[in-house]
């Protein structure tokens, strides 16, 4: 029953967003201008979030599936509303790439369910690829140039917490393995 309220509660914030933006947009603009813009990201996030508030964790999946479904054709419209040509191919490109990433990082943890420092330090490395292929489209579409000192940085850091936390996980399942042997 909480988690019914949690989504009752959700759905009922975005329902003002909603009525909030096209209430201001028709008295600033006499007709629907920008309003319509937030309405379609409102009712795509609502969509995606719902699943994980009703279910907890079990609505991770299902929260994902509905992003996997929902993303390409919320990049359309997107670009159609905003009447940005390049928007749907550069942002079809980093979907794919982002959502290979975020249903890896889902299996990881569900199949390491035990060993978590070992999935947030597989998850920190393939940040590093994530990253660069993201990178490498926006140098390909023409709307970022060579890498810069800040993105050596941010590999660098994510590099080093990858080691920090598979090193962490090491440490614990060997003393983890110890334990069991003198158990015995």
């Amino acid at each position: 029953m909480e988690k019914k309220g949690y989504s009752i509660f959700v759905s009922s914030l975005f329902l003002i967003a909603i009525v909030v933006c096209f209430i201001s947009d028709v008295v600033v603009h006499n007709q629907f201008t920008w309003s319509i813009l937030v309405v379609v990201s409102l009712a795509f996030s609502w969509g995606v979030i719902i699943p994980s508030i009703k279910l907890g964790i079990k609505g991770i999946s299902r929260s994902l599936i509905v992003l996997t479904i929902l993303l390409l054709p919320y990049l359309y419209i997107l670009g159609y509303l905003l009447q940005v040509e390049k928007l749907f191919g550069v942002g079809t490109c980093i979907s794919l790439v982002s959502l290979w990433y975020l249903w890896s990082v889902y299996f990881l943890f569900k199949t390491l369910k035990k060993r978590q420092y070992l999935v947030l330090g597989i998850t920190c490395f393939l940040g590093i690829p994530l990253s660069l292929f993201i990178h490498i489209i926006l140098v390909r579409f023409a709307i970022e140039n060579n890498l810069t000192s800040w993105d050596y940085l941010s590999f660098f850091i994510m590099f080093l917490l990858s080691i920090i936390f598979i090193g962490k996980d090491y440490f614990e399942y060997k003393k983890l393995r110890t334990k069991r042997k003198y158990d015995l």
